[in-house]
């Protein structure tokens, strides 16, 4: 009875989101221009290739001892594991050399309606421009000369993730982050995608729920201290 409850009590990654966490790391990757990631174990391997980040795990399944063997493994500064599960039943990983991201959200939402109703004017700026190369969408609000907000998406198959959408300090809430997402995701659909998937802060979280996105779980990210 009591080797029952302990098995209820430990943890374990949810592996029905899955297909949201293989997609946003494929386009994560992209966006990134990372090292294509590697199917492992419990999940994604990812060599980032940054001083500051040298690797990733993005892990799909496991328990908790699974998710400790993949960190025991990870010696360097900067290694980082992330995989969906409530930030309170695993803060206990962050420990004198893990230290834990603020709470994160996986996200999705659908885009089989295209971008027929896209804004066309941003609510600042004067010049806009929408490219695609290799697979990454980018889309750029210029004032003045200078990148005023920005944003990218990787495209992986059916799949665009959103990533590094950013306003300069003094042009925000002006609608422009809203603006930018709308246009991406309008560019990604022009480019086949179908849905897309993203790793939202909770305050990206209440702009992506304006525009219709839906949370998939919560979500932990763990670095490396030392």
């Amino acid at each position: 009875m009591l080797s029952l409850l302990a098995c209820l009590l430990v943890p374990q990654i949810d592996p029905s989101v899955a297909i949201y966490v293989d997609a946003y790391v494929a386009g994560w990757a992209l966006s990134r221009r990372t090292a294509q990631p590697q199917p492992v174990k419990h999940g994604w391997h990812v060599l980032t290739g940054t001083e500051t980040e040298p690797e990733r795990h993005v892990l799909t399944r496991g328990t908790a001892e699974d998710v400790r063997r993949v960190m025991n493994a990870m010696p360097s500064t900067g290694s980082y594991v992330k995989f969906a599960g409530n930030h309170q039943e695993w803060i206990f990983l962050a420990d004198a050399e893990w230290e834990a991201d603020p709470t994160g959200w996986f996200m999705t939402c659908d885009l089989s309606r295209g971008g027929s109703d896209l804004p066309l004017s941003p609510p600042v700026g004067d010049l806009i421009t929408a490219t695609i190369e290799d697979r990454v969408a980018r889309i750029e609000v210029r004032h003045d000369g200078e990148v005023i907000a920005s944003g990218r998406a990787g495209l992986a198959g059916e799949w665009a993730v959103p990533d590094r959408i950013r306003t300069e300090e003094a042009y925000r809430r002006r609608g422009l982050g809203l603006f930018v997402m709308r246009r991406l995701l309008g560019l990604a659909a022009e480019a086949g995608a179908q849905r897309a998937a993203l790793n939202a802060s909770s305050d990206g979280r209440e702009l992506y729920q304006a525009m219709g996105w839906t949370t998939v779980a919560q979500q932990i990210g763990l670095t490396r201290k030392t």
